[in-house]
């Protein structure tokens, strides 16, 4: 019999006295305002992997993120993950990105909807999941928001990672072995990660490229170093003319 039970997490350090809690960007209470408990709310609870991830968002984000792909799943004639111009090998599973996109999949506002691969080469896509209840536009449904800053708005908190589309682990003959080294992962710089998992058209993507410095193949270390820099903020940022709040309409 399988039992969902809330998940539990502690934070703890792996070096060193300090301790630094997760950023709070959504909370479990704001997701069941649709996935309720008791099954009454407008989708089903929000319980997965057979019932062994319940209710616990800090939970999700620790596979569920930068760095991990489908690519354990996946094979070489799989179809590719297009986002405007730009193909990928492989489906990110970085929790920032991968909400957002099986949301905005169900109410066909992306111009692909979000596939991945699971286990046993099970299918998802999200494009046949109930619609989203809600205004996709409007953040604070799930993001954590004080009336004055949102987890939603930009810029994106200092050392948020690129998001992994590619860690190289098919070869150019089709060949797949997993390449387990991060450093050397095809990635996408962490602002446009996250609003190419809503606006993938090509437009709006070329639109993240030439005027957000945004970058859809870089590494890590790029964006370390400051090689990559995205400037979104300049326009989509507090205050700005087009700034998240404004743009999405959030009142």
């Amino acid at each position: 019999m399988r039992v969902p039970v809330r998940s539990a997490f502690r934070i703890f350090p792996i070096a060193g006295a300090a301790v630094t809690p997760q950023r709070a960007v959504v909370t479990p209470e704001k997701c069941q305002s649709c996935h309720r408990s008791d099954g009454t709310g407008v989708a089903p609870q929000l319980v997965l992997h057979g019932n062994n991830r319940t209710e616990e968002t800090q939970v999700c984000v620790m596979c569920h993120n930068p760095n991990n792909t489908d690519i354990v799943y996946r094979l070489p004639t799989d179809p590719k993950v297009r986002l405007g111009r730009y193909s990928f090998p492989e489906q990110s599973l970085d929790f920032k990105s991968l909400v957002h996109g099986i949301h905005a999949s169900t109410t066909g506002f992306r111009t692909r909807p979000l596939v991945a691969i699971g286990f046993n080469h099970s299918i998802f896509d999200a494009g046949t999941l109930e619609e989203y209840p809600g205004k996709l536009r409007n953040c604070v449904t799930c993001h954590v928001d004080n009336g004055r800053r949102g987890s939603f708005e930009l810029p994106l908190k200092a050392g948020v990672l690129g998001t992994t589309f590619d860690t190289r682990s098919i070869s150019p003959t089709g060949t797949v072995a997993i390449d387990m080294d991060p450093t050397n992962d095809r990635k996408v710089s962490p602002t446009a990660a996250v609003c190419s998992s809503c606006h993938d058209e090509g437009e709006e993507i070329d639109h993240m490229v030439r005027e957000g410095g945004a970058s859809f193949d870089t590494t890590q270390l790029a964006l370390d170093q400051g090689l990559v820099v995205e400037r979104c903020v300049r326009c989509h940022g507090p205050g700005r003319d087009k700034s998240v709040r404004k743009v999405h309409e959030i009142r």
